[in-house]
């Protein structure tokens, strides 16, 4: 099922040394951080962030896949939940320029379609 929620940008995220023990998906029994320390280790990267489905540290939902699509441009991204994030997607700006074909600083918060795909989709 395809449904829309909002999408932000946090500039950690783009940076490819910073440690996966900064987020939500970090050790614990859904920890992602011995396979991967650092964000840039990340399969995907930088089409990462937090996500509405993880709702907290070492969450079920950590390394779920999300296919995102911003209607204004019909782009298409697999995003990779590593990290909380309330209502929505908040993403790495370097996801949300794909999206946006560069937009990111003057749109600053977007609607996408988003729908959850196997984590295989993401390289998980």
């Amino acid at each position: 099922m395809n449904l829309t929620f909002p999408a932000t940008f946090d500039n950690f995220y783009d940076n490819r040394d910073a440690s996966l023990n900064s987020v939500a998906c970090s050790n614990g029994p859904a920890g992602l951080v011995n396979r991967f320390p650092k964000l840039g280790n990340l399969p995907g990267f930088p089409y990462i962030g937090g996500a509405f489905a993880v709702s907290s540290w070492s969450s079920p939902n950590c390394g779920t896949c999300w296919s995102l699509t911003y209607p204004q441009t019909g782009v298409t991204i697999n995003y990779l939940a590593i990290d909380t994030s309330g209502v929505g997607f908040n993403m790495a700006q370097g996801a949300m320029d794909k999206l946006t074909n560069g937009q990111t600083r003057s749109l600053g918060k977007i609607n996408v379609i988003a729908k959850q795909v196997p984590a295989a989709s993401c390289g998980i």
